[in-house]
């Protein structure tokens, strides 16, 4: 019986081989926890979640956004008052038509997005148009 318990100390016990593959399924677990950690940390998988990529803007960026876009409106509810009144040089004794130019409306330096800096755009024969052809060219302004 001597050689019989040697052959069986060779051969590796059920508990020993359930034990290795236990560590080998919690080892995977704790990979993919820490490679899931990894992706959050470094920003790619909670955009993905969460908004499907978008990039979230802070608080302060959208506040001061909404407030370069009311001054946009109000310069350009300005200027739109100025041009429907012939334009900051009409005679006020004549009859108000269309402002020829951007120049009669009102300065280079004045007539720009806050924004972005680009000159305001006017065309004359959408003066009627009741924008009074007056337009930022900047693309999230277009519709003031």
């Amino acid at each position: 019986m001597v050689g019989h318990s040697s052959a069986f100390s060779r051969c590796p016990t059920r508990s020993s081989r359930v034990r290795g593959a236990s560590s080998l399924v919690g080892m995977l677990v704790s990979m993919t926890i820490l490679m899931v950690l990894a992706l959050v940390s470094m920003g790619l998988w909670g955009p993905a979640v969460s908004g499907g990529g978008k990039k979230q803007e802070s608080v302060p960026k959208q506040v001061l956004d909404r407030a370069h876009d009311t001054e946009c409106t109000m310069l350009l509810s300005q200027f739109r008052q100025s041009a429907g009144s012939g334009g900051m040089y009409a005679d006020p004794t004549e009859q108000a038509g269309p402002p020829k130019s951007a120049s009669e409306i009102g300065t280079p330096s004045e007539m720009r997005c806050p924004l972005c800096g680009l000159p305001y755009s006017y065309d004359p024969s959408k003066y009627s148009d009741g924008k009074y052809g007056l337009h930022c060219r900047y693309p999230k302004h277009r519709n003031l």
